[in-house]
């Protein structure tokens, strides 16, 4: 028995500044099985229909100093036969940033299947460093003191079946950007003017720093 070893980077968009440390390869499928008169399954009736491959493929960060190349993602377009729905940015004090991009593709299809074309081009945010935390919604919290932060952006996606069952035709439209952080801080905290200030936590304990903790968003024209 073979067994293989190793991350395989299913939408090839490592460079110079990410490789690939994972990918998590699944499949979605929908079922129907029919029932004699007592109500018991006729198992020559099982049918596995409208099949469709999920995939997330994680990146880390190869440098610890220098500015990141983000690499090309176009949410609603198509990698390697994937269609790309999200990607996400996660930050830690204590380790190398990692990125992960989301898509799915479609396996069993009714007509010709497919998409209709609309995308949106990801604006990764500036990052100077691979290793660590970075300020990514402005405001007023000191960046030296963050602990974790996260940025993700999606596009909405709607998918229609055939007469079959199978998936007919599909869109992206609508995408949305969020982001979380953690801090040691005491401010009250605020975010750039392009950002809606969602929530944040100021927990006060009598056995740790004061920290401040946020998430916002922001949507953009597809």
């Amino acid at each position: 028995m073979a067994n293989n070893f190793g991350a395989v980077d299913l939408f090839g968009l490592a460079n110079a500044s990410f490789v690939c440390i994972e990918a998590d390869d699944g499949m979605e499928s929908e079922n129907d099985v029919g029932a004699d008169n007592m109500g018991s399954f006729l198992a020559d009736t099982d049918y596995v229909f409208n099949r469709k491959r999920v995939v997330s493929v994680t990146y880390q960060a190869n440098t610890i100093t220098g500015a990141l190349m983000f690499p090309t993602v176009v949410l609603g377009g198509e990698m390697n036969d994937y269609t790309l729905t999200a990607a996400r940015i996660e930050m830690d004090n204590k380790s190398r940033l990692r990125l992960t991009i989301d898509g799915h593709l479609h396996e069993d299809v009714d007509g010709d299947g497919g998409h209709l074309v609309n995308t949106h081009t990801v604006a990764f945010p500036s990052i100077s460093h691979g290793f660590g935390c970075s300020l990514l919604v402005g405001g007023n919290i000191p960046e030296e003191g963050i602990q974790r932060a996260t940025w993700s952006i999606e596009i909405g996606h709607v998918d229609e079946d055939g007469n079959l069952g199978n998936q007919f035709i599909g869109r992206s439209q609508g995408v949305r950007v969020e982001a979380t952080l953690e801090a040691v801080s005491d401010v009250e905290p605020t975010v750039d003017a392009a950002w809606k200030l969602d929530s944040f936590q100021k927990p006060r304990t009598n056995a740790g720093m004061y920290r401040v903790s946020l998430s916002a968003h922001k949507v953009l024209a597809d």
